[in-house]
């Protein structure tokens, strides 16, 4: 692990405090900041990360890949559900 010094401006400093000081997630700044830059990464830069932290193709984004529309639905019962993909 590493550490880094950031400045903030004082209003968005202040909205990081809130955030640790109520009941959320976050207990910590520093887990606020490697949440926020891990999503920005992901969205904008995923060859950056490491494969195991990129996101994997979703159900939709298959279906859509496809010719059409047509294609077993992943929630229904005793159908074959999309391999390689996850269902958000």
């Amino acid at each position: 692990m590493s550490r880094m010094t950031i400045s903030l401006p004082d209003d968005l400093s202040e909205a990081v405090d809130r955030l640790t000081g109520e009941e959320t997630k976050y207990r910590k700044r520093s887990h606020i900041f490697a949440d926020a830059l891990k999503n920005f990464i992901m969205e904008n830069y995923p060859e950056l990360l490491p494969e195991e932290n990129q996101p994997g193709p979703t159900v939709l984004k298959g279906i859509k890949s496809r010719k059409g529309l047509r294609g077993p639905s992943p929630k229904l019962k005793g159908r074959k559900k999309l391999e390689g993909f996850r269902i958000e």
